[in-house]
Order: C-alpha cells, then structure tokens, then sequence
C-alpha cells in the first residue's frame, strides 16, 4: 500500500508535467498557425481538451514537445540575398550620398553610351542599301520577248556572262549624268573646278546622287589543276576552293594577280567557302561602250572556265545627300558541280567621324562621353593602387571594367584612323581612275558597331 501511495504521486506530477508542456506545444501552434474562422476555432478547442485528456493519462515523461508533421516552417531567406543585404550597408549619410552620386554619373554615362551607339547607324544606311539591291539583285530587265534577266535567277556561267552585258551595264550606266551644272544666270559650269574633293568627283554621278568612287572591277579566284582518280573522260580534275589549292600564277589570260593587299581586298565568308585572297582582277572603266568589249572579250576568251571558283564584280559609290560610302559586291559562286550560286553584299559607313561630324551636337555629346571614359580610367587605376593587383582582379566586375575601358579607347583609335582614311580616299579617287577598295573601312565599321549589310 505504501508503494502504491508512493508511486500515485509521481503518477500525478508525471501528468502534471505532460500536460503543462502539451499545453505549452499547443499555444505555440496556435501563434504559427494563420488566422481562421469561428468554426474551424470551436473545432480546435475540441481537439485541444481530447488531446490534453489523452496526455493527461499518460505516464511517459516528456521534455519537449513532438513537432507536428503538418505545421509549415517559415521560408528561409536565399543565401545570395543574405550575401546581398550584408554587402550593401550603408551606416552614414555621407556613404548613401556617395553612393547616390555614383548611381546617377552612371545613369548618366549608359544615356550618353546608348546615344553614341545610335548615332553609329542611320535609317538612310538600310534604305540605301535596300534600294541598291533592288536596283542590281532583284530587278529583272527584258533582253528579248519573253526572255528577262536578273541577278537572282544566274544558274550557269553564260547567265553570269549575259547578267553583266544586258542588266548590269545598262543599271549602271543608265543613269550616268554629264558633269555640268547650270548657275542661277542659266549658265552651264563645270564642277570639277571646285575646291570641295568630292564636288570634282561629279563626273562619275550615278543616280544623279551617288558618286562612284572609281570604275568597277571584276576579280575572278581560281584552283589548280589536280589529277582525277578515274580519269576515263576527263584529262584533269579541280577541287573545292582552300588556301591549298589556290591558283597564284602571274596572269591568267591577260588579267594579273594580286594578293589580298595588294587588292585592298578583306576575307570574306561565301555559302560554301571562306575566300582571304586577292584573285586576278579586270579594271573596267566609266565608258559603257568600251565595258561592253572587254566583258565581250572575256566572254569570247573563257576567262571563266573550269578552274574558277568565285568571280565578283564590285564598286564603291558615295552619296552626297547623306555622306555615305557604300561597297557593293556582286558575286557568282561556282563550286566544283558546275553551277553558280549568286550572291550579294552591300555595307555602308558614314563618311565623317568624331573630328570631322558637321553637326555640333554629336561632336559635344562624343566630347562629354570621352571625359566619361577618362573619369573611370582615373578611379579603376586608383581602385587598383589601393587594393592591389591580385585583390582587384578577384571581382568579376573589376575584370569586366579593365576590359570595357581599352575598347572605348580603341574606338577613339578608330576615330582618328577613319577621318585619315576618308580623306586619303577622296585624295586618291580624285587623282587616280582606278578603282577605290573600301573594304578595309568597311571591315572596320563592322566590328566597331552594328553591321551595315543586306
């Protein structure tokens, strides 16, 4: 009986204890979980005295309450934002003031970055282009009844042959215009007695706006000769175009060769092949008539014959409206097959540059951007003095700054090389009827900003 007296005591505290810590676990829930109705309250209450009744009759000790398995834990913050919010503190006004400052001299720099870039192409560039191709690629001129040409549709060498005499000739020289201009008396006066370099250029007008700066040029890329593994009708065989196989002579029927710089000339990407070569090259010249006897004699000779791989046409205009430089290159294909594939390019770049830009407003704007540049040069080489060259270098954004800095500066390289090459253009197409290659240009323009191509 003692015993039994002995251990209802500690029956009870044992419950006392299970039920004080049950009522504990349960007000905590209670806090966690979201605010309900008046039925589903009624609902837990009920539950909450069937619970601590059960508890109540227990006689296992319990120090800490099970967790429910349907109670949700709160989110937890995502590491990156914890590393976020500990690396952006700022304590003083002075640092959310400097920090301020900094914020809106880079709002300010991406503005003038945003406007220089759109400067770099205009819409006259594209419209230029679009109608050139209209013009040369996509026209179809009547050669005889029911029979047409155009560029698009050259299959064989003979099309390429009739494209240059009956569409090609007649599209450039159509519109050829003499190099007289009437004064306000009604005076006729000749224009290349003028002091601007390109007003002596007049003589060579085409589509009474366009300059060409120099006669075309036809150039012609040719294989050697291989020997065929059966050759049962066929006493040689030609390969695919590759640096390999490429055919070097001196000349090849009357037309010399000349390397890739020697033709100002730049690599180009084909549908088949990638070209970085010169070729043989045929000088045409502003006379219609005497074009028409050499592509005749060419045509009468084979220039193009089994050996060719690529035979382009090209020019360069200059429109006086807009101050562009366009090059356009029309260029036949023919793979080992036998066919020939058309293609045609067209790229345009602005004649004046950051030294040279008549409109005062894009010189300032180019001026402020520049004191920009030199603003973060001067603060990355301080950054870089007081941390170190190895600490700077660990942050991804230091790198990205210590490589977006020399291109800027690059592009004011380019600047200065693009107002000398201009110049030295319009010097050499005013003394010289050759043709003018601005490829390099052009190359150039291209990898400064976005394409002009169409």
């Amino acid at each position: 009986m003692d015993t039994q007296q002995q251990e209802q005591p500690s029956a009870v505290s044992i419950g006392g204890q299970v039920s004080q810590a049950a009522s504990q676990w349960i007000n905590v829930m209670e806090i966690a979980a979201p605010p309900a109705t008046e039925e589903p309250q009624v609902e837990a209450a009920q539950q909450k005295g069937e619970k601590k009744g059960k508890l109540e009759g227990l006689k296992i000790p319990l120090e800490h309450p099970r967790p429910s398995r349907w109670r949700r834990k709160p989110p937890k913050a995502p590491k990156a934002l914890k590393k976020k919010t500990t690396q952006i503190l700022y304590t003083t006004d002075e640092q959310v003031r400097d920090a301020l400052l900094e914020f809106l001299v880079f709002i300010v720099f991406l503005t003038l970055t945003s406007l220089i870039t759109l400067t770099v192409r205009s819409p006259y560039m594209f419209y230029f282009n679009d109608t050139t191709k209209k013009l040369f690629v996509t026209r179809s001129l009547v050669v005889a009844p029911s029979v047409s040409n155009c560029f698009e549709n050259i299959v064989q060498v003979s099309d390429w042959y009739d494209y240059l005499i009956y569409n090609f000739l007649i599209t450039l020289h159509g519109d050829m215009t003499a190099d007289e201009d009437e004064d306000e008396d009604g005076a006729k006066t000749n224009s290349l007695g003028g002091s601007d370099p390109i007003e002596k250029l007049r003589a060579r007008r085409f589509m009474y706006e366009n300059l060409l700066l120099g006669p075309p040029r036809l150039r012609q890329i040719r294989v050697s000769k291989q020997r065929c593994h059966m050759g049962w009708h066929f006493d040689a065989c030609y390969d695919d175009y590759s640096r390999g196989v490429e055919e070097r002579n001196e000349s090849h029927k009357g037309s010399e060769y000349r390397s890739m710089r020697e033709a100002e000339a730049t690599p180009f990407w084909t549908l088949l092949a990638y070209y970085s070569t010169g070729g043989y090259t045929v000088d045409l010249t502003y006379d219609k008539e005497v074009n028409l006897r050499k592509i005749h004699e060419l045509k009468t000779i084979h220039w193009l014959d089994r050996s060719t791989r690529l035979c382009l046409v090209e020019f360069n205009l200059f429109n006086e409206n807009t101050d562009i430089f366009q090059s356009v290159k029309l260029i036949a294909e023919i793979p080992a097959s036998g066919v020939v594939l058309p293609q045609a390019r067209m790229q345009t770049v602005k004649k004046y540059s950051f030294f040279t830009d008549p409109d005062p407003k894009q010189t300032l704007l180019y001026i402020v951007w520049y004191l920009m540049i030199v603003y973060y040069t001067v603060i990355e080489i301080n950054e870089l003095r007081l941390s170190g060259f190895r600490a700077h270098f660990k942050s991804f954004l230091n790198i990205l700054e210590c490589f977006l800095l020399p291109i800027c500066y690059l592009a004011l390289a380019y600047n200065i090389w693009h107002t000398v090459e201009v110049e030295s253009l319009v010097s050499k197409a005013q003394r010289k009827e050759v043709y003018q290659s601005i490829d390099v240009l052009c190359f150039l323009t291209t990898l400064r900003g976005p394409p002009g191509d169409n």
